[in-house]
């Protein structure tokens, strides 16, 4: 994994998702699949999601070692108002959150960013590794938010 590479990955999936944000609230109340999330609801959870990831960087880097808790995204999704959070909110939460993880990553050495982790179910994970994780579950979300752009239902790969 290279940081500056994540770095790029980030930024480019903040101009994917707002693109997409772009279709608007009425087009992204659709969703993927039957009983899975609309559009709106996917990119208030990736803001959550986001939002949680940088924070176990920051603990990772400033407090190495220290212990996470995981989340239940259904209840995130459904307790805190999601299909009626302004895409605007979400879509600003994403763009700050991603900016602060691509400054982090540019300007962290590698070695802290390789060593620096938290504990999460037990399980060691690097900062370098949350960040990683960012892309990629971005990126596996964008999926589905272009299955609803192009009017398709999403099947997992």
């Amino acid at each position: 994994m290279d940081a500056q590479k994540l770095a790029e990955r980030l930024l480019e999936g903040v101009d994917r998702i707002a693109e997409i944000a772009t279709l608007g609230e009425q087009d992204l109340a659709r969703s993927y699949g039957p009983g899975k999330w609309n559009g709106v609801e996917l990119i208030a959870h990736l803001a959550d999601a986001d939002s949680i990831l940088h924070t176990r960087v920051c603990f990772a880097i400033a407090e190495p070692g220290i212990t996470v808790l995981s989340f239940d995204e259904n209840k995130w999704v459904a307790s805190l108002g999601a299909s009626t959070r302004p895409l605007e909110i979400s879509i600003g939460l994403i763009t700050a959150t991603r900016e602060a993880l691509a400054h982090l990553a540019r300007t962290t050495p590698a070695a802290t960013l390789e060593k620096a982790h938290v504990v999460k179910d037990g399980q060691r994970l690097t900062a370098l590794q949350i960040i990683e994780k960012v892309c990629t579950h971005g990126e596996h979300h964008l999926e589905q938010l272009e299955a609803i752009r192009d009017h398709r239902q999403w099947v997992a790969k």
